[in-house]
C-alpha cells in the first residue's frame, strides 16, 4: 500500500458485502449459536463444521474457520488486503466497521506494529466479535462505536491506508458513498496513502461509483470477486496511475515481503483485476442530493 499506512473500514452493522448465495445457503444449514436484536439490527452467529458465521438478517458479513482463524472464508476480505501492496512499512490504521474483526485481526498479525482504530455503530457487533470471533482491543488496537461518517467529520488525523466496508442488507447506506463523503475522506488520506472501498459489481451501481470515485479521487483501480458479488476499489491519495505489470510487481514484492501464508496477493491480482475499467461519460455521480444505492444494486 505505500508509505505507513492507514485502514479505514467502514462496517455498518450487519452488512459486509458477502455473497448472497453464501449467506442463503449456510443460514440454512448451520446452527444457530446466538441471536440478539440490537438497536440496528437482527444479529445471529451460526456455525456449520469449523466455521463460525456473523449474519445482519439473512446476510453472512463475516465468518472464522476456527481450525484456521487467519484462513478468508469470504472472498472479499482476502481482496481488501491487496491494499497492503500500495505502500510501505504501514503505521497507523482506521477501520470504520468491525464485523467479526476479520480484516482487524489479520493486520495485527502480519503488522504487529500498526496502531489501528476501528469505528462501529453497533456495540452489539463488538459485542460478538469478541465473545465468537477471538477480536480482542488492547494498546494498539481500539474501538470507537459511532457511525463512520460522523466520527471523520470531527477527526482531524490523517491515514496512511482507508478501507471503507460499510453494508446495510446488500447495499452500502447511501451517506458512506456520496461525493460529499468521498470528499471527507480523501481529507482524511496522507498524500502517499490509500482508499481500499468494498463494493458491489451490479453495473448500474458500478458506473454511478466509478463516476463518482473519478469525480474525488481521479484514477482508481477495480477488482472484480469471483466468488462474490464484491468489487474492490483501491485509490491513492494522490490520484497516481499505475499500470497492470507495476501493480503485479508491487503484489510479488509485498508477498515476498510480508510472507502471507493464507493468502498469495499475485493471485488474487490476476484473477480480479479488473481490465476493462469503463463507464458512461454521462454518468450521474451520487451526491448527498441524489444517491438511490438500494434501488441501483440489482439493476
Amino acid at each position: 500500500m505505500a508509505k505507513g499506512i492507514l485502514f479505514i473500514v467502514f462496517f455498518i452493522p450487519g452488512v459486509f458485502a458477502a455473497s448472497l448465495s453464501w449467506a442463503a445457503s449456510s443460514y440454512s444449514h448451520s446452527k444457530t449459536l446466538y441471536q440478539k436484536e440490537s438497536i440496528y439490527q437482527t444479529l445471529r452467529v451460526c456455525q456449520e463444521g469449523t466455521v463460525l458465521e456473523l449474519f445482519g438478517g439473512r446476510t453472512c458479513f463475516s465468518a472464522l474457520d476456527k481450525a484456521e482463524p487467519y484462513r478468508h472464508v469470504l472472498e472479499y476480505t482476502g481482496m481488501m488486503i491487496m491494499g497492503t501492496a500500495y505502500v510501505e512499512n504501514p503505521k497507523t490504521a482506521l477501520l470504520i466497521g468491525l464485523g467479526g474483526g476479520t480484516v482487524a485481526n489479520y493486520l495485527r498479525k502480519y503488522y504487529p506494529n500498526l496502531k489501528i482504530t476501528v469505528v462501529e455503530l453497533d456495540k452489539t457487533v463488538l459485542e460478538c466479535s469478541q465473545k465468537f470471533f477471538d477480536f480482542k482491543t488492547g494498546e494498539n488496537m481500539k474501538v470507537v462505536i459511532q457511525d463512520g461518517r460522523r466520527f471523520l467529520m470531527k477527526d482531524k488525523d490523517k491515514y496512511d491506508i482507508i478501507f471503507l466496508d460499510a453494508y446495510y442488507g446488500d447495499y452500502i447506506p447511501f451517506h458512506l458513498l456520496t461525493k460529499e463523503f468521498l470528499s471527507i475522506v480523501k481529507e482524511h488520506v496522507q498524500n502517499n496513502g490509500i482508499v481500499v472501498s468494498n463494493t458491489w459489481s451490479s453495473q448500474k451501481l458500478y458506473e454511478r461509483e466509478s463516476a463518482t470515485y473519478e469525480d474525488v479521487f481521479g484514477h482508481f483501480d477495480s477488482y472484480l470477486g469471483n466468488k462474490s458479488g464484491n468489487r474492490i476499489i483501491i485509490t491513492s491519495g494522490n490520484g497516481e496511475k499505475s499500470d497492470e505489470s507495476s501493480l503485479r510487481s508491487c503484489m510479488v514484492k509485498t508477498q515476498d515481503n510480508m510472507r502471507y501464508k493464507e493468502l498469495n496477493l499475485p493471485d488474487i491480482f490476476d484473477n480480479t483485476y479488473d481490465r476493462n475499467l469503463m463507464w458512461p461519460k454521462d454518468t450521474q455521480i451520487l451526491t448527498d442530493d441524489y444517491a438511490p444505492v438500494n434501488t441501483l444494486v440489482d439493476q
